[in-house]
């Protein structure tokens, strides 16, 4: 049993807290539904946690409590309460279209908004509720909060924020911890991503050149063509401002239109294999889930450091993506 907002309900064998709230009715952010994004953080009041639950949730938040609704499968009571996450005001300040598929989304900043770059946020559309999280790619002494959304024939969030200019928002968050480490200025970085993995990449490596990064950085980008390595000309001249930075592209087709910074071929291993410095390198891997978990595999097996790899794998909900439109 679980007693959530002064009610009592019964769970069904194999019933995940979040199936059993939505069932009974009850309305919980929810998101990816794979314990990524952290769109249902809810608190543990009372009752025993299952350690599956907590999983990627920072220390401090495991140690209060918190757990994720969609892999929570209780095996004894639990009393629960809402989410860490505030919500805050906020509105569309300006859309630019980056790639055929990839529109910039600037939302105004709100007052006391402190986060990393490369972390995540929430953005909540307060006419239904609808919820999508976004990484940044701005700085935290930017102005604005950049977000890269990759627009989708049937997706009713993208579609909609890429004509939503003027349009006000909810914010929850920030949360994740794919985001640069001071401490890090001497170790070798190694950043990749494909699509709109680029976001965090990009907030993560702005940072660590704001900070002065001393060591090594590669930044690999996969996309299926030329049009996809969106933001190129930016990254391009960034490479050539900073010795210490390596760009690299990766293409499935055009063969004809590669260049010094352009290869075709697989991302999923090319960047492990040429990158030798693993062992002591931070890893940022931002994209295709698949990716994502291959190359995180991959690198720990050539020796990378479990701690030092952060992964921020772009999870939509299979199962609900018919009824939802998954943005």
């Amino acid at each position: 049993m679980i007693r959530f907002r002064g009610r009592s309900l019964d769970l069904r064998d194999g019933e995940s807290v979040l199936e059993c709230l939505e069932r009974s009715g009850e309305q919980v952010p929810s998101s990816c539904r794979s314990g990524v994004c952290q769109s249902c953080l809810m608190r543990a009041t009372a009752g025993h946690v299952p350690p599956e639950s907590q999983k990627g949730l920072k220390p401090t938040l495991v140690s209060r409590g918190y757990l994720l609704a969609c892999a929570c499968r209780p095996t004894s009571d639990l009393d629960l309460s809402d989410g860490a996450a505030e919500e805050t005001s906020s509105r569309v300040l300006e859309t630019r279209w980056l790639a055929p598929n990839v529109v910039q989304v600037l939302l105004e900043r709100p007052e006391a908004f402190t986060y990393e770059a490369g972390q995540f946020v929430h953005v909540v559309r307060p006419a239904d509720g609808l919820t999508r999280p976004y990484s940044l790619a701005s700085l935290p002494s930017a102005p604005w909060l950049e977000l890269h959304v990759a627009v989708k024939p049937a997706g009713n969030m993208s579609r909609w924020l890429s004509a939503a200019c003027g349009e006000s928002v909810r914010l929850r968050g920030p949360l994740g911890e794919c985001s640069y480490h001071a401490a890090s200025l001497e170790l070798p970085l190694l950043l990749v991503g494909t699509g709109t993995g680029l976001a965090p990449l990009l907030g993560v490596l702005r940072q660590a050149l704001a900070y002065g990064h001393r060591g090594p950085i590669a930044l690999h980008h996969g996309a299926r063509n030329l049009a996809g390595l969106y933001r190129w000309n930016e990254l391009s001249e960034l490479a050539d401002l900073h010795p210490n930075l390596e760009l690299q592209g990766w293409i499935d087709d055009e063969p004809g239109m590669t260049g010094p910074r352009v290869r075709v071929g697989r991302i999923d291993r090319q960047p492990l294999q040429s990158y030798a410095p693993l062992r002591n390198a931070m890893i940022y891997l931002c994209g295709s889930p698949t990716l994502v978990a291959n190359l995180k595999k991959h690198a720990y097996l050539q020796g990378a450091s479990l701690d030092r790899i952060y992964a921020d794998p772009f999870v939509t909900a299979p199962a609900l993506a018919a009824a939802l439109a998954i943005a």
